[in-house]
């Protein structure tokens, strides 16, 4: 009997599960209560991004986390072809196996969220077909996949009592389905402030890169609140790194330098480690922790996979990787266990301060939207060809209603890249809510030459009829939306 490693607890101790599993006053919604009632022996675990033998067959562990957090998908070449049990990550046509499932946290929808990276990563893998648990076998692999893409983001479109990735107020469609890094600077990028907690990547012109913390790529996969079950451990998935190769050009995870302790921050380390043997330095206060978390286990927030320390680093040690110095010293705060660290990066000098300092709200609606448009602004001096820079400046000139300098903003993203759906989603949607309909007409036009399909746009084009008075055009575009999955809209 093998198992996946993060659901093992479900069958060798699931009548434990069972005893200690909160019945009144419940708020987790998993698909735990379907677990098996008697315990199982287990003999072999199936470890995420591993390779599992069995009489000369390797399957490759994939993460499949949506359908439960658990989840994993089986990736094998059998009779000259690569082929993929998915479980119940998705069904033939596009399909999810439940939509309940998707809800993990009493009014959330976080399973929507590890569907799409789960998808997103099972793409990459190139299979041939899938054998899911439940209904016919997946044969149009890519094309199904982007159908799913495309129906889980319109659940993300939905927005409000449909919140996915646990922040709770930038629009999800600024950043899904898959986010990509903010240029601070040439050499220094954000993981966004969608994110889990901050980390970031300093390049070097080596093709090497270095990790400040590497978390998370979103909230919802801590489960530290009532979808958390007693006996399971935090399941890292893997993230941004496909992007750094292409579109960095970086061709080495040489270093992670964690600023402290805490789970949040550090629980991809261990997958930097086996996967792509990256080193690790780290102040003494902080790496006698991450070191040896089985000792430390009443500390809070401590990840249970120790992280092996490549080089110790003392308080105010000055130390230097590839064409960069820094120095780092002890600074307990929000932690005992915590540091900072300093250097100059593109001619700027700048601090690594962990949780000891925030200014991550800038980007929030309960920050401050003109210094959230000041943090936009440097990074369009740093990387004036971003169009995705552009159409986000567009949104947040709306926010402050400045009008004309939204217009202009969603300008400049077109010029960079006309055709891209997105961006004239975001104008069209602009000119609707500002009256401009004959000019929003024009937009939605243009976006549904490109992608015809687009949720948003069709909703914008019935709306704009119906505005117009032509109440049975909406109609039909309406049923044209839904024609295919047979879902009232």
């Amino acid at each position: 009997m093998a198992v996946p490693e993060y659901e093992r607890h479900l069958f060798d101790q699931a009548e434990l599960f069972w005893q200690t599993l909160r019945t009144y006053d419940n708020y987790n919604d998993r698909n735990t209560f379907f677990a098996v009632g008697e315990d199982i022996p287990v003999d072999e675990i199936l470890e995420d991004y591993e390779v599992f033998t069995w009489r000369g067959y390797e399957f490759y562990i994939l993460p499949a986390k949506g359908h439960t957090l658990g989840s994993s998908a089986l990736i094998v070449t059998i009779d000259g072809r690569r082929v993929a049990f998915t479980g119940d990550l998705m069904a033939t046509g596009g399909k999810l196996y439940q939509l309940h499932a998707m809800e993990y946290h009493y009014g959330g929808m976080e399973g929507v969220l590890f569907t799409l990276q789960s998808i997103q990563a099972l793409a990459k893998q190139w299979i041939e077909a899938g054998y899911p648990s439940h209904g016919e076998p997946i044969t149009a692999v890519a094309a199904d996949i982007d159908k799913l893409q495309r129906r889980l983001m319109d659940c993300v479109k939905l927005g409000r009592g449909m919140r996915v990735a646990g922040v709770n107020s930038i629009p999800e469609p600024l950043f899904l389905p898959e986010s990509k890094f903010i240029p601070i600077s040439r050499h220094l990028l954000w993981g966004g402030d969608w994110t889990c907690s901050n980390f970031y990547v300093i390049l070097s012109d080596s093709g090497k890169a270095m990790f400040v913390d590497y978390g998370h790529a979103f909230l919802p996969h801590m489960h530290i609140s009532a979808d958390h079950d007693g006996l399971e451990t935090m399941r890292f998935v893997e993230h941004h790194l496909d992007e750094l190769r292409e579109d960095y050009g970086v061709t080495e995870f040489d270093l992670v330098v964690p600023t402290h302790i805490h789970d949040d921050h550090t629980c991809g380390i261990p997958f930097l480690q086996r996967h792509h043997d990256t080193k690790c330095w780290a102040l003494e206060q902080v790496g006698q922790v991450l070191a040896d978390p089985m000792a430390w286990a009443s500390t809070p927030c401590t990840f249970n996979k120790p992280i092996r320390i490549d080089r110790w680093l003392g308080d105010g040690e000055r130390f230097k990787w590839e064409e960069y110095e820094f120095e780092i010293y002890f600074a307990p705060g929000q932690t005992e266990f915590h540091s900072v660290y300093a250097g100059t990066i593109d001619d700027r000098r700048v601090a690594f301060t962990g949780d000891n300092y925030f200014l991550a709200d800038v980007l929030r609606n309960k920050g401050n939207p003109e210094a959230a448009m000041s943090v936009m602004s440097k990074a369009l001096v740093l990387t004036p060809d971003s169009h995705d820079l552009h159409r986000l400046q567009g949104v947040l000139y709306q926010i402050l209603e400045q009008n004309d300098k939204a217009l202009a903003s969603y300008g400049q993203a077109r010029q960079l890249k006309p055709d891209d759906a997105e961006t004239l989603l975001a104008l069209s949607g602009f000119l609707e809510k500002a009256s401009k309909l004959d000019q929003a007409a024009e937009a939605v036009a243009e976006g549904l030459d490109v992608a015809p399909g687009n949720f948003g746009l069709n909703l914008i084009a019935a709306k704009l009829a119906y505005r117009a008075g032509e109440v049975d055009k909406a109609l039909v575009i309406l049923d044209a939306m839904t024609a295919d999955d047979e879902t009232p809209l």
